[in-house]
């Protein structure tokens, strides 16, 4: 099975990526990393995402646009 897992660090500098492809064999569940990078936020959109994090307020709207832009 392949998966791709995505995330940003608390730094909120890009989106982390990876690909790995798990296999069990055995009773012995084994990963294999197919590929990894990573893509900067622009420094606008860094900017904002920074923005709505505590102790800043912030609303509903702000995270749905974050949301959006973000996927």
């Amino acid at each position: 099975m392949r998966v791709l897992g995505l995330m940003s660090g608390t730094s909120a500098d890009a989106i982390d990526c990876a690909v790995a492809e798990f296999s069990e064999a055995g009773g012995r569940l084994d990963m294999r990393l197919l590929w990894h990078g990573e893509q900067p936020w622009d420094e606008g959109l860094r900017a904002r995402i920074l923005g709505v994090l505590p102790p800043a307020t912030s609303t509903v709207a702000d995270w749905c646009q974050l949301d959006t832009e973000i996927g």
